[in-house]
């Protein structure tokens, strides 16, 4: 099942973004890490995405704006939220958007694996 899913991981931070796709290269899936939610966007292998993990609190283009456009632009992919910061309103924002989980920094394999499966449950994959 984890061959044909596709994250795509956005978060501003470089150590967080090489731990992620170590992280999920180890469970075996496709990875691709984007600095921004404009470099997301600007790449034409984003809409292979099965599934995205992005930073809420993004420079430029927060998460949440993120997830709006997607929505915007139709594009079903299934968001998982990190924050370094848990914030219950947020979280309920991002919820009641569809949003598949939100997770809190550092993530843990526990903890995501059980989301990008939730994901993928989403989309079919």
């Amino acid at each position: 099942m984890s061959g044909s899913i596709v994250v795509s991981i956005i978060d501003g931070d470089v150590s967080v973004r090489t731990a992620l796709v170590r992280l999920l290269r180890g469970m075996g899936l496709r990875v691709a890490a984007f600095a921004s939610a404009e470099a997301f966007f600007d790449d034409p292998m984003a809409a292979c995405a099965t599934c995205v993990i992005v930073d809420v609190n993004l420079g430029g283009t927060s998460g949440l704006a993120l997830q709006r456009t997607l929505a915007e632009r139709q594009v079903p992919i299934p968001i998982i939220f990190l924050t370094g910061r848990d914030d219950p309103a947020l979280a309920r924002q991002a919820r009641e958007a569809g949003a598949v989980a939100w997770l809190t920094k550092p993530v843990l394999e526990q903890d995501l694996w059980p989301a990008i499966m939730a994901a993928q449950h989403q989309t079919g994959t």
